[in-house]
């Protein structure tokens, strides 16, 4: 929201004023600048005849004069700039920009220039140094025998007039840039390395808006602030001219946070407040309707049995304790599992749960979630189990080989194999993680592997093919060991086993392609297989040998981990340990992959789901409502219908055959009538006795309605509670601090015991309803019952009168921080508080008082003085 309020103008007058200064001496160089760079396009055509006047082509003319242009365009952009910095209104990031744009023209006239110099039969050191500004081209002119006329002279102290400002641009800016730099320090005021105001800033901005919070970014008026403390920095650094120390810099991010905090302040005002309320009580209502209805329609069931389904998801987020859940991430996970399963149920609290947090927190793939949700109704363990054993699995081999392979491509990998690998680890996560680790150390997918182990399966080919590899290769081979391991299904070992045989890439590389192709079969692969394993293994090898066996791991748990098993523990006491110190493990770490944007965001989602718990009672009311409008619509078809026949010309015989049931309702509204005259005194009226009716009828109706109303009501006195407890809080930020901790405490109080109000107020409303109905009937007057309000407590620091009601009126006593006496009117007279008596003592008094004040004498008769005195103080005590 942009900061409009009196105090920001008023700031930003002032910065403006503070930057005349700057901006005076910064106009100076920029006049400066424009002086010797921005020349005209008469300029531009003036080169352009000296061109053609020497003889030049019309292309060449052109590329010559559109060089000048080009410098001139972008001279003009940056020295319009130069003032902006010295002022704070611009970063020196934005004259970089421009700067890029110069340097481009400026190659561009360069390049057009030397080609000038290239007819003057000049040495190309010559021509350099020319170019550079280390010498005049015409001092170097002088000792040749080179005849110029006067418009190619021209032209060239053009050109050499032109370099000369462009390279003395170049000490314009350094100068420039030091400026700047030090404003831009005067903006750190944590120090030279760490984030600028305008950093943080931005960054805050730029998040907010990329998780859908803009809106709050616009009322903590962010690029306002920036503006302003920038043009802060400026004043106070003398346009850069001067460094800032830290007094100074926390100036400026005071006034930032003033800005900021001012807009925020503003934000949450009562109309923000109550605004902020409704827009979250829709959300939730859109969210709740929008969730059921995609149950409803997923899993073919009503919408009033997916709203059962949200409201316990709701439930589930709202006690997990984790923030980062809501309730569309439990709603999502119950859709994916059912989705995985082909199943339409509602899937256990802790399952739910717990797919959620991993889909959401890692981001596994739909093909490894699928696994790991089986596993758990397999009995494997629960998802969260599960990926401990492959967290254990994999930071013991990585300690044990020396390296570290990515956690999460272990847990895809375990998604992405196959039924039969699946099925020869009996499901079993560590053996499918030490199989999928193996399988990487050896540089094969899971896959390839496994046709690795139905190759060596077949006994006859595969040890024919090792025969052949040992006759071709030279190499002796012993496969013994990995055919029985693939025989088990054990593709771990079968992994190791192959490791210890396949030799390295050097070898397979001094080979010719038959004995590569030999060797390949030998192991089930081809030749490309072969290499490509080869070289993986070839890769880790060298990082373990570059790094002696030690590498710097990525994960604190790992590397926690590496050093206490070399310290003598095994791998079971590293990992207690590590959890006696308090130390996470590498799951942990990775559950904790929230950036501070998800969890700003996550926090919005938050308090949308308690809307969400506010809103789910609601909802079968509004279903009511929805059910009752369509029941008064049914009916109402028929007669739409009727509509087309009257057009047609039938309205006659419409009204004759409507008149038929007209007569049975008045015949037997005349019936009711005879009844009722017969048990009615003489001479009541008929229209009296149906308004009596009416309104008994009417107050019976009216029951039905109450549900709805309570519903409000609920809504109404929690709002209010809430705008009280932010009332409170204002108040305690403006000083009253007592008034506040009052406003807050109220609010709290109120907003708890709303439900129970509303309760008493339904019950109150409908027995109420019930009596007035029932007083209509003559001779019955009924007294209604009182109302009665739990948390209305009146303050009465500064005096005041209650009016009595049946209930009594909770009160506050002695808050105001002084004595404070409770005095029934009715008695206050006899208490010294009106009366004649206090009456004629305050007479007395007055004319003491002007008497004494006029320098009279007064003579008091003690008998009277006593006697009066006593009389009006007995009644005091």
């Amino acid at each position: 929201m942009p900061l409009n309020s009196e105090e920001y103008k008023k700031n930003m007058q002032a910065a403006n004023e503070a930057t005349k200064e700057n901006v005076a001496e910064a106009g100076k160089l920029k006049e400066e600048i424009r002086d010797v760079l921005f020349f005209s396009r008469d300029l531009a055509d003036q080169a352009k005849d000296l061109y053609k006047n020497i003889g030049e082509s019309t292309i060449a003319a052109s590329a010559g004069a559109k060089a000048f242009k080009d410098v001139a365009k972008a001279a003009k952009a940056i020295s319009d700039n130069y003032a902006g910095v010295l002022t704070g209104e611009k970063t020196y990031n934005d004259l970089i920009k421009e700067r890029q744009t110069l340097r481009g023209a400026e190659n561009s006239f360069l390049t057009e220039f030397d080609q000038a110099l290239s007819s003057l039969r000049l040495s190309e050191e010559e021509r350099s140094s020319i170019l550079s500004g280390q010498v005049d081209v015409m001092d170097v002119l002088k000792g040749k025998a080179t005849s110029l006329n006067p418009d190619h002279e021209s032209l060239l102290n053009l050109y050499t007039k032109q370099n000369k400002e462009l390279i003395k641009e170049k000490d314009n800016m350094a100068e420039i840039a030091k400026r700047a730099k030090t404003i831009d320090e005067a903006m750190r005021p944590m120090g030279k390395s760490a984030l600028s105001l305008q950093d943080m800033g931005d960054g805050l901005s730029k998040g907010l808006s990329k998780v859908g919070l803009g809106g709050i970014g616009d009322k903590l008026g962010i690029d306002e602030a920036i503006t302003s403390s920038r043009q802060m920095a400026a004043d106070l650094t003398k346009g850069g001219t001067k460094a800032l120390g830290l007094g100074n810099k926390m100036k400026v991010a005071g006034n930032m946070t003033k800005l900021m905090g001012g807009a925020l302040m503003k934000a949450m005002g009562p109309a923000a407040a109550i605004a902020a309320i409704i827009q979250q009580i829709v959300k939730a209502f859109k969210l709740i309707d929008g969730l059921s209805g995609e149950i409803a329609k997923s899993q073919g069931i009503s919408a009033a049995e997916g709203r059962k389904q949200v409201a316990n998801a709701n439930h589930l987020a709202m006690m997990s304790g984790d923030n980062l859940m809501n309730t569309k991430d439990i709603v999502k996970s119950q859709q994916s599992l059912n989705a995985l399963m082909g199943t339409s149920v509602e899937f256990p609290a802790e399952m739910a749960l717990q797919f959620a947090q991993v889909q959401k927190k890692l981001g596994l793939s739909a093909e490894a979630m699928n696994f790991f949700a089986k596993n758990a109704l397999k009995g494997k363990g629960s998802i969260m189990e599960q990926l401990e054993a492959v967290d254990t699995v994999t930071t013991s081999m990585n300690q044990q080989n020396k390296i570290g392979l990515n956690m999460k491509q272990i847990q895809e990998g375990i998604g992405k194999l196959t039924a039969s690998q699946r099925l020869n680890a009996k499901g079993n996560t560590e053996e499918l993680t030490a199989q999928v680790y193996q399988s990487k150390l050896l540089g094969l997918s899971a896959q390839n592997l496994e046709g690795v182990q139905n190759s060596l399966l077949n006994f006859e080919s595969s040890i024919a093919a090792e025969m052949e590899a040992e006759l071709m290769t030279g190499k002796q081979l012993n496969l013994e060991g990995a055919r029985a391991a693939a025989l088990a299904g054990d593709q771990a070992a079968l992994a190791v086993e192959l490791r210890k045989e396949v030799g390295t890439i050097a070898e397979f590389e001094g080979m010719n392609v038959m004995q590569r192709e030999a060797l390949a079969k030998a192991f089930g692969l081809n030749i490309d297989q072969m290499a490509e394993m080869l070289n993986k293994q070839a890769a880790m090898e060298m990082m373990m040998e570059a790094t002696d066996g030690h590498f710097s791991s990525q994960s604190d748990a790992q590397a926690a981990f590496n050093k206490l098993v070399e310290e003598g523990m095994n791998a079971e006491e590293a990992a207690a340990q590590m959890k006696k110190d308090g130390i996470d493990s590498a799951l942990v770490s990775q559950l904790k992959s929230a950036s501070v944007m998800e969890r700003m965001s996550a926090m919005g989602d938050k308090l949308t789901d308690m809307f969400v718990m506010m809103m789910g009672p609601i909802m079968p009311i509004l279903d009511t409502l929805m059910d009752t409008l369509d029941n008064a619509i049914k009916p109402m078809l028929p007669v739409l219908m009727m509509v087309g026949d009257i057009i047609g010309g039938l309205l006659g015989p419409m009204i004759e055959t409507m008149m038929v049931p007209t007569k049975l309702i008045m015949e037997m509204f005349g019936d009711i009538g005879d009844m009722i005259m017969s048990i009615m005194p003489e001479g009541t009226k008929l229209a009296g006795v149906f308004t009596v009716i009416g309104e008994i009828l009417g107050a019976v109706m009216s029951l039905y309605l109450i549900p709805m109303q309570v519903a409000f009501r609920l809504i109404k006195n929690q709002v209010e509670g809430v705008l009280k407890i932010f009332g409170g809080f204002k108040k305690i930020i403006e000083g009253d601090i007592a008034g506040g901790m009052k406003d807050v405490f109220g609010g709290i109080i109120g907003f708890i015991t709303a439900p129970f109000q509303s309760v008493i107020d339904m019950v109150t409303y409908g027995l109420n309803m019930l009596l007035k109905g029932l007083n209509k009937i003559p001779f019955i007057d009924i007294p209604l019952v009182p109302s009665f309000k739990i948390a209305s407590l009146v303050g009465l620091k500064d005096g005041g009168i209650i009016e009595p009601s049946p209930q009594g009126t909770p009160s506050l006593i002695g808050e105001g921080g002084e004595a404070e006496m409770v005095v029934p009117l009715s008695k206050a007279e006899e208490m010294g508080f009106g009366g004649g008596n206090m009456t004629e003592t305050n007479n007395l008094l007055k004319s003491l008082i002007s008497a004494v004040s006029s320098g009279g004498n007064v003579y008091l008769d003690g008998n009277k003085v006593g006697k009066s005195l006593a009389v009006a103080t007995s009644r005091m005590g």
